[in-house]
């Protein structure tokens, strides 16, 4: 009993413990922190690594972009000058502007995985100005 009564919070709060126990598992929480940070670095830089999608607004206005990826991933955002927008995700898929969330048309391109696509200028539906190629 005295082991159990000993891991029992509600008896740890009111000061009923056994203190033996409790300093020997506070010294093994910086190694429990530092074994948390390491795998945490290590989940971030394999998320880091995943292919995405993205669309740049290299106009002089701010427009309304969509990136969609082919398997369903998708993501929307009004982009400033100079702003990016990315999507998770393998394979390929299309990135579009609008001139604002109200309108249906747009100006789409189709995009390979893993690049940038650069939109140059949007005079009106269907007469975007694109980079060459989209960037990796």
């Amino acid at each position: 009993m005295g082991s159990t009564f000993a891991r029992d919070p509600i008896n740890i709060a009111w000061g009923k413990c056994d203190w033996t126990q409790v300093r020997r598992r506070s010294q093994t929480l910086p190694m429990f922190r530092s074994a948390l940070a390491y795998f945490s670095l290590a989940l971030f830089t394999a998320t880091d690594a995943a292919a995405s999608l993205c669309v740049e607004n290299k106009s002089r206005e701010e427009w309304l972009f969509t990136a969609a990826i082919d398997n369903g991933a998708r993501a929307r955002a009004t982009l400033a000058p100079d702003a990016r927008l990315c999507v998770e995700g393998n394979g390929p898929g299309t990135v579009a502007v609008f001139a604002s969330v109200e309108e249906l048309e747009g100006c789409s391109r189709r995009v390979p995985s893993d690049s940038i696509a650069q939109m140059l200028d949007f005079p009106g539906v269907d007469l975007c100005a694109w980079a060459a190629a989209p960037s990796e």
